[in-house]
């Protein structure tokens, strides 16, 4: 349980904290924030692979449209 929290806190909170603060110190906030909307997609492909989780077609054509709309937003 202690090494399942340290991940949540460490690892997950204060490292995407700080990844996050990096990435906006060495770029444009706007194009920064674009890429918040790829969090749920990511966390759901990363429960399909660490625990098995089903994704479904819908899910799938969801993750496919949010990446999409993210490439176009931050595209130059």
């Amino acid at each position: 349980m202690a090494l399942v929290l340290g991940w949540s806190v460490l690892a997950l909170s204060l490292g995407g904290v700080g990844l996050y603060l990096l990435m906006i110190r060495r770029g444009e906030i706007s194009r920064v924030s674009t890429f918040l909307y790829l969090v749920p997609a990511l966390v759901a492909i990363e429960a399909w692979v660490l625990f098995g989780e089903a994704l479904t077609p819908i899910q799938i054509l969801g993750m496919a449209v949010t990446i999409l709309g993210v490439v176009l937003a931050s595209r130059k």
